[in-house]
């Protein structure tokens, strides 16, 4: 049983980080889409 509780527990942290680098990919990306955005603004503006 307690084999069992600590698996679950593996998997869930697994689970979770997987997650979080997936989330931290896609704001990585965006965040990056929006600065290219201002530079090719400040560009223009120049």
């Amino acid at each position: 049983m307690e084999k069992i509780k600590i698996l679950l527990r593996l998997i869930s942290f697994i689970l979770f980080f997987a997650v979080a680098i997936k989330a931290g990919d896609v704001l990585g990306n965006y965040l990056l889409r929006i600065l290219k955005i201002m530079l090719k603004r400040r560009q223009l503006l120049i």
